[in-house]
């Protein structure tokens, strides 16, 4: 196994880190406009909330994990400021991609509906993913790891993340890593989104 670092992110991981979300991501969309929705904003916005495992010896990104310390402030970010990056960067794509962009917006407000009061215990969220070829090597622990020390010197008391409810190897990876489950949204015809939290003291 080759060594691995984890560090706050920097500019130059922006590609790496596109590429890494896209080869996870669930929906084979446009690269840049999956970015848009799951990485990018935090990548602009919030980079001290932002951690990558780094493979040492290629100085090469094989994890990454994103996140935001205020869920609100960034859901406006995302209408106010994304929304239009990804409207200019639909033009070339077709209509059907870019109302799936829109989908995941209103995933994201569903929160607030189901489960609205959690975010006041539960404010920060993340997004984290990892290369596959360096799955389950304990590359995503060490960077919960850092991601949580960062909210504990933020004085931030809690995080939420979402997961499909079909993604077992997710589900079981955030319960060893301490989470626990707040709400469930159903979605038609697709897995339902199952919403985990943890307590900071």
């Amino acid at each position: 196994m080759p060594l691995i670092s984890t560090r706050t992110s920097r500019p130059t991981d922006e590609q790496e880190i596109i590429e890494i979300c896209h080869l996870t991501g669930d929906l084979k969309i446009d690269p840049y406009l999956l970015a848009l929705r799951w990485c990018l904003d935090y990548l602009w916005h919030e980079p001290e909330n932002c951690f990558v495992a780094e493979r040492c010896d290629l100085e090469k990104v094989v994890g990454y994990i994103v996140g935001t310390l205020d869920t609100r402030q960034q859901e406006q970010r995302l209408l106010s400021i994304m929304l239009p990056k990804a409207r200019d960067h639909w033009r070339k794509l077709s209509p059907k991609t870019f109302s799936q962009w829109r989908g995941y917006l209103n995933m994201r407000g569903s929160f607030r509906n189901t489960v609205g009061s959690l975010i006041t215990e539960y404010p920060a969220h993340l997004h984290i993913n990892v290369h596959p070829d360096f799955q389950r090597t304990g590359i995503g622990s060490r960077l919960f790891e850092a991601y949580e020390n960062n909210l504990i010197q933020n004085s931030v008391k809690g995080y939420h993340l979402g997961v499909a409810g079909n993604n077992q190897t997710g589900i079981s990876f955030y319960e060893k890593q301490g989470l626990s489950k707040l709400s469930q949204y159903p979605r038609f015809g697709k897995p339902s989104v199952i919403y985990y939290g943890r307590k900071l003291d």
